[in-house]
């Protein structure tokens, strides 16, 4: 039988997973936007770096060193293959990535970074949330955590091509 608390943590969870999944999205595609379509970037810098601080912060409390350190070490798996993506969204709008200097891709990257590790945290936790057993709810992080490596991986791999 379920507890309250398990169904209070759960609707905390899904609230917090549905707010930062739409905040993220549209912040992350805002500075897409402005990185790639604004001609001077030194008056939103600031405010870029302070987003992504904030960001960071809430992870922390929310999810935790170990998460934070694992999706940092995830970004390194991911870097050619966010190149590549990066790559074909601005194809989509006729731009060229090797158009931009690196300060340009460093926030829409970071974003990119904190939605897929938003989106693979709430994927570890709805896919736990559906097998009480102890021992289903290890095997489904581990199911989640490997498939974006081997996802982040293949990006990098197809980005080399």
């Amino acid at each position: 039988m379920e507890s309250i608390i398990d169904t209070m943590w759960w609707k905390e969870r899904l609230f917090i997973y549905i707010f930062f999944t739409i905040h993220v999205f549209w912040f992350g595609a805002a500075w897409f936007l402005l990185s790639y379509w604004e001609e001077d970037l030194s008056s939103t810098f600031a405010m870029w770096w302070f987003a992504i601080f904030v960001y960071l912060v809430f992870y922390f409390v929310i999810f935790g060193w170990e998460d934070i350190k694992r999706m940092f070490i995830n970004a390194l798996i991911w870097i050619f293959g966010i190149y590549a993506w990066m790559w074909d969204i601005l194809s989509l709008f006729d731009k060229n990535i090797d158009n931009f200097s690196r300060q340009y891709h460093i926030v829409p990257w970071v974003f990119f970074v904190i939605y897929t590790f938003l989106l693979r945290h709430a994927l570890i936790d709805l896919s736990q949330s559906l097998f009480s057993k102890k021992y289903w709810k290890e095997y489904w992080e581990k199911i989640w955590n490997w498939f974006f490596i081997w996802l982040g991986i293949a990006s990098s791999l197809i980005a080399l091509l």
